[in-house]
This record gives structure tokens, C-alpha cells and sequence, in this order.
């Protein structure tokens, strides 16, 4: 270890602190060490916020992860999870376990991989905490073709090879089957995907453009005969400027359009009908305000949950 960076950021009542490493002898770069989540002033903590620590190991030559823990200096609340690779890289083991005692105390949980004895790459079975086994085969490019689940049944998958390798065809344990079907939609470059099930009975129609975005998708409507669809504008920043309701083909289409703000968040967005849905942002409290004036108000912490 020739150098630490540590870096604390303030959120409101929450704090964040972390700690990369520098392992310049062996270029590995901005490891993470630590993680300190927690509160950031005397008030909170008073009022029951705990804090959390989270450190990492690794494995000093090529730089894998083999262990993170939480909470290493309290042995009740902590948790380690260690790994152990193949010589190609991929994860051998992960295993859980605890130092803590009574009804803290777990009991150390095994998860384990097996690949192809050939190129060991290609994941070939799964074992769970439980011992339970599940079964897989991949092709060459590690697309699924066999997955057998934990209770012994089996689904398979079917490839257009001659193409671009995309999936033709899912068979469930049952046999019932899902096709998917391509072709070309005009001179512009995009395409239409056809996913049926049932023999054909259940259909969804989705049109992709250029840049595989979607902007059109067919269902059968509910006499089985006519054609759903909605659809999808982008502005020149790959946002979506507007929106379809569901219509049927050839009826008059009611559009949603939206705006946004320099971040890309939205901040207003008119119905068919004309009505706003206003969206203020200030922080981490957000502000959303119906057609009527009734607002509604979520605040959420520095990792994101309310």
C-alpha cells in the first residue's frame, strides 16, 4: 500500500466516507478500502442512527476482491463475505460468514460455481446456500442453451447463428414455446422484433429504431383481431419528447409530451388534455404537483432511499 485517498461528503443528515488505495507497485488503482455510512451530526445520532462500517481485501498480486466485511470491529453485528477465483478469473466460492454469538450468531453459508472443464469459462452449475444444484449449458459466446432449475426442470433456448446470434426460440418445461422474429423496417435502419407464445395467439410487435430505441409497440387488442399500439418520440438528446396513449390502429392518437431541466430530469409533463404534472427539484426533496395544485413531496437520503 503506498498511498490512501480519503474522501467525506455531507448530505443533509447523512454522511459518506470512503478510503481508495493505491497499490502502485502492482498498478492497481483506486481500490476501495472503506465505507462509513452514518450520521453526521450529534442530533441524529442521538436519535438512534447508526453507523456502518464496510472494509475490503484483496488479493495482493492480481487485485480480486476476497473479502468485504461489515462492521469488522463489532463482532455481534459483523459480516464477512469472502471469494475464491478460477485460474481464468471467475468465482470459484462466496462464502458468508459471522463472528457474532447467540441469536446473532448464523451459520457460515457456502455458495458454489463449476464451469466447463475445457476453457473454464462457461458457467455449468450453481449450488446454492442449500446445497441445491442447478444446471446450465452455454454455447460459445456463454448465451444460455439448457438451464435446469433447482426442482430438476429444464428450459432451452434456440439461436439464429447465421445472423447475428439472436434467440429464435424458448422452450419451457411444459413445451410451450416463445418465438421471436426479425425484420427490417424500411430504408432508415430500424427493425421490428416479434415475440409470440401459443401458438401464435399472444403476439407483441415492437419497433426499434437506429439506435435500438424503442418507438413502437403492437398488441392484440382484446377481440384478438384489431392491433394496440403505442408510441414513442425522442428529441435530438435521446429523450423522450412525447408519448402515445394505447390506441387502435387508426383511431386519432392522444400524445403526453415532457420537459426537462439541464440535468435531463423532467420537469413538466402535459396530458391529451392539456393538464401539467410539474416536477421541482431541490436537493434531495423532490416536489411533484398535480393538475389540480395537490402536491406531492419525498426526501430521500445520499443513497437514494426515501
Amino acid at each position: 500500500m503506498n498511498n490512501t485517498i480519503k474522501n467525506q461528503n455531507n448530505f443533509g443528515e447523512g454522511m459518506q466516507k470512503t478510503e481508495l488505495g493505491l497499490h502502485k507497485e502492482n498498478w492497481l488503482c483506486a481500490a476501495l478500502l472503506l465505507v462509513v455510512l452514518g450520521a453526521s451530526n450529534a442530533s441524529v445520532a442521538e436519535a438512534g442512527t447508526t453507523t456502518t462500517v464496510k472494509t475490503y481485501e484483496y488479493d495482493p498480486v492480481i487485485g480480486f476482491l476476497v473479502a468485504e466485511t461489515i462492521n469488522p470491529d463489532n463482532a455481534q453485528y459483523s459480516v464477512k463475505t469472502t471469494y475464491t477465483y478460477s485460474e481464468y478469473g471467475n468465482i470459484l466460492t462466496r462464502t458468508v460468514s459471522s463472528g457474532a454469538t447467540g441469536l446473532n450468531g448464523v451459520v457460515s453459508r457456502t455458495e458454489t460455481y463449476t464451469y466447463d472443464p475445457i476453457y473454464g469459462i462457461s458457467l455449468t452449475s450453481y449450488k446454492n446456500v442449500l446445497g441445491q444444484d442447478s444446471k446450465m449449458q452455454l454455447d460459445w459466446s456463454n448465451l444460455p442453451l439448457y438451464v435446469e432449475s433447482l426442482n430438476g426442470l429444464a428450459t432451452t433456448w434456440e439461436y439464429d447463428y447465421a445472423g447475428v446470434g439472436r434467440v429464435r426460440r424458448m422452450t419451457r418445461p411444459d413445451n410451450t414455446t416463445i418465438d421471436w422474429k426479425y425484420s427490417l423496417a424500411g430504408e432508415g435502419g430500424g427493425y421490428w422484433v416479434e415475440r409470440s407464445e401459443l401458438a401464435g395467439t399472444k403476439f407483441e410487435r415492437v419497433l426499434y429504431d437506429a439506435l435500438d430505441r424503442v418507438v413502437r409497440t403492437e398488441t392484440p387488442g382484446f377481440d384478438g383481431k384489431t392491433t394496440i399500439r403505442q408510441d414513442i418520440e425522442y428529441d435530438n438528446l435521446g429523450r423522450k419528447s412525447r408519448t402515445s396513449r394505447p390506441y387502435y390502429v387508426g383511431q386519432p392518437i392522444k400524445w403526453t409530451s415532457y420537459s426537462y431541466d439541464i440535468l435531463n430530469r423532467v420537469t413538466d409533463a402535459v396530458g391529451p388534455d392539456g393538464a401539467h404534472v410539474q416536477t421541482e427539484y431541490n436537493g434531495l426533496t423532490t416536489t411533484v404537483t398535480g393538475p389540480l395544485g395537490q402536491t406531492r413531496t419525498t426526501i430521500k437520503n445520499s443513497q437514494g432511499q426515501l
